[in-house]
């Protein structure tokens, strides 16, 4: 548990410091959609440019608030340039609507997205972290409910924590070693 909260604050400190850094990130950001229950839903993805197949990188999901999308996300956050200096991968998801609180799948496309990004980039399974604002922090919380055994920490910003989401809790101990 110790290790969790100290991982949950070392992104919250990462995210404190992308959001001041006036530095651009040199990587790439590459632009895609998948297809989900119907619905094709884009993200953007950064990818540093120290990348090289075969040696396997964090992933952080910074989710973005109501009204906003995965560009004014990773604008408003700067933790590209983070990402960069510390190497690691960055997947800015976009909810339909710009919400993520409709009636859509968004369980089953995280599991979707985390799989795509995976197909085409070496992923380390046991450090995928999810951050947010608002209603992104929000899903950060309602992940690390439903999806444990996917996300290693969250680093919810400026959203509200959700207690008993459909019988879960918020996991007391990781669920993976």
């Amino acid at each position: 548990m110790i290790s969790r909260m100290l991982t949950a604050s070392l992104f919250v400190a990462l995210l404190s410091i992308a959001a001041n850094n006036e530095a651009r990130a040199q990587g790439q950001v590459i632009v895609d959609s998948i297809m989900h229950d119907g619905i094709q839903r884009e993200h953007m993805l950064y990818v540093p440019s120290s990348y090289l197949p075969g040696n396997v990188r964090p992933l952080v999901v910074n989710m973005h608030g109501h009204g906003m999308t995965a560009e004014n996300q990773m604008n408003i956050t700067g933790m590209n340039a983070v990402a960069e200096q510390q190497d690691y991968l960055v997947v800015y998801p976009t909810a339909p609507n710009n919400s993520w609180f409709g009636n859509e799948d968004h369980f089953g496309y995280m599991d979707a997205l985390l799989q795509h990004v995976a197909s085409g980039f070496d992923v380390d399974p046991y450090r995928v972290f999810a951050t947010g604002y608002s209603q992104g922090a929000f899903m950060s919380y309602v992940f690390a409910v439903l999806r444990p055994e996917t996300f290693a920490a969250i680093a919810p910003v400026a959203g509200i924590r959700w207690f008993n989401y459909e019988g879960g809790t918020i996991p007391e101990t990781p669920a993976r070693k």
